[in-house]
């Protein structure tokens, strides 16, 4: 369950994320790489508000923290909502039938 007040923070479109969650952010790129790889780079940084490096450092497995890495669902992680996530899903399987 998310804090009212991040709750509140992300309706009105600022995504601050608390230092405490950057460190969870590899964990939820990593979930996604896994599970869902069809999902774009950029869609990746939209959802996770991270940076292109980052993500294909996981997927080549030369982040700096790989071995500490675990992969975790990063809505339940609380990094980005359920329906931002299957918005995501739906666009990259819309351009994969192209």
């Amino acid at each position: 369950m998310k804090h009212p007040e991040i709750e509140r923070l992300m309706q009105r479109g600022v995504r601050y994320v608390s230092q405490s969650k950057r460190g969870d952010r590899p964990s939820g790129i990593a979930w996604i790489v896994k599970h869902h790889p069809e999902i774009s780079d950029a869609q990746i940084v939209k959802i996770l508000r991270t940076t292109k490096p980052t993500i294909t450092a996981i997927r080549e497995r030369t982040h700096k923290n790989i071995q500490n890495i675990v992969p975790k669902n990063p809505v339940t992680l609380g990094l980005c909502s359920e329906a931002d996530l299957e918005k995501a899903l739906a666009l990259s399987v819309k351009r994969t039938v192209k």
